[in-house]
């Protein structure tokens, strides 16, 4: 089976960190090897782009994948709520996308994944994007084809976001059902011990550059890195939600 992780922020200095947490993040879904044949697409920095995104769907590329991951920005329009989207990667020089994939875009998107993850949502173009912009935007992709998303009610850190999605996918690797893999990825990392994330950021570079940035996200719980458990607070787990079939 085939992964998409579609990741346009990363600036050009970090893009080689965020193919490989990519990477990761896919691994965790069991293909170790998956990013180095065929079989998972990786939309990163600037080639995150729309036209590459309908250019894959259009082609029959993107309903090949299992599972669909967006790591970036979402916002909601209230006046215009099917103007709402995720903020893709734009080139200077085409002019006929504006690098959102707007809600009423994500309608003509062929996605016959099991689960699209919408794993950063967060204040973006316009207002901020609150429970009723994310469930649009998962309502949009039901239309599109997936029976289930898996979305971010707000900004979490970026350490514990990596850390939730790893556990996440190696669940469903494990063959376990979506709805249970999310609450099992939630709990674990509700009770990982401050000791523990010292061990797994040690191993593992993609982490220890993420770990730099922990605790800095405007709305995270302040010192909550130094406590015994450093992701106990709701802040980092409670946002992620599963819409659609559990199964």
């Amino acid at each position: 089976c085939r992964h998409c992780c579609v990741e346009p922020s990363a600036p050009l200095r970090q893009q080689r960190r965020a193919a490989a947490s990519a990477r990761h993040t896919l691994r965790g879904a069991g293909h170790r090897e998956s990013t180095r044949r065929k079989d998972a697409l990786q939309l990163i920095g600037p080639d995150a782009t729309e036209r590459r995104l309908f250019e894959l769907s259009n082609s029959g590329e993107l309903s090949k994948c299992k599972y669909v991951h967006f790591a970036t920005h979402g916002f909601i329009d209230a006046d215009r709520p099917e103007m709402s989207g995720l903020v893709l990667a734009r080139a200077p020089s085409d002019a006929d996308y504006d690098g959102v994939l707007h809600m009423r875009e994500v309608f003509e998107l062929k996605v016959n994944a099991d689960l699209v993850v919408l794993s950063a949502c967060q204040t973006g173009l316009g207002k901020q994007m609150g429970g009723e912009g994310v469930v649009g935007l998962s309502t949009a992709f039901f239309f599109a084809g997936t029976p289930s998303v898996v979305m971010s009610l707000w900004k979490v850190d970026d350490l514990a976001t990596a850390l939730l999605m790893q556990r996440l996918y190696g669940k469903l690797s494990q063959g376990k059902p979506k709805a249970e893999s999310l609450h099992e990825a939630k709990t674990w990392l509700r009770n990982l011990t401050r000791n523990e994330l010292d061990n797994l950021i040690k191993a593992d570079p993609n982490l220890t550059a993420l770990s730099r940035g922990f605790g800095q996200t405007q709305k995270s719980p302040k010192g909550t890195e130094n406590e015994p458990h450093p992701f106990a607070h709701p802040h980092y787990w409670a946002g992620f939600v599963l819409t659609g079939d559990p199964h």
